[in-house]
């Protein structure tokens, strides 16, 4: 998920039962329908996540109680905890959506469904893919599937 996807995740777009968040139009860049499958080991995270609610909001993260009001907040956060890692250049939170992809595509997931997770399913679509859905119960098998042991974790950092 994108930083504002998750900055903006409400309790009501997480369905645990299914393993699955559904995103509207309105939540996400492409204003397309989104499902983002949940891995097996993230449920109890999630469950010990949802136990604690803050009032009037829906909000699934929150900064100090409250709903975490910008984006920003969340990079803030990102920054002071990545200054720790000595590195030339430090990752930015998007370059999670680059290691993730290079982790799925070694786990062996297929291109479509590693589309479809990260929200680039509608992008120029074939003939092949446009015809065929990808199953709720597919995405969960996939995302179970992915595997985060393939040697020395490169984390692709983006140059400016």
């Amino acid at each position: 998920m994108r930083r504002g996807e998750i900055v903006n995740l409400e309790r009501r777009q997480i369905d645990l039962s299914k393993r699955m968040i559904f995103l509207g139009p309105e939540d996400v860049k492409e204003r397309q329908w989104k499902r983002i499958p949940i891995h097996k080991e993230l449920v109890p995270i999630l469950e010990e996540v949802l136990r604690v609610q803050a009032l009037n909001n829906d909000y699934v993260f929150l900064n100090q109680g409250r709903p975490v009001i910008h984006k920003d907040q969340l990079r803030w956060c990102w920054d002071r905890k990545v200054s720790k890692i000595e590195l030339d250049q430090p990752p930015r939170f998007h370059d999670l959506r680059h290691t993730w992809k290079s982790n799925a595509r070694r786990s062996g997931m297929h291109p479509e469904i590693e589309q479809s997770i990260m929200g680039h399913s509608q992008r120029g679509m074939n003939v092949h893919e446009r015809y065929g859905r990808i199953g709720d119960q597919e995405l969960i098998k996939a995302i179970d599937r992915m595997t985060f042991d393939h040697g020395e974790t490169e984390i692709w950092v983006a140059q400016k």
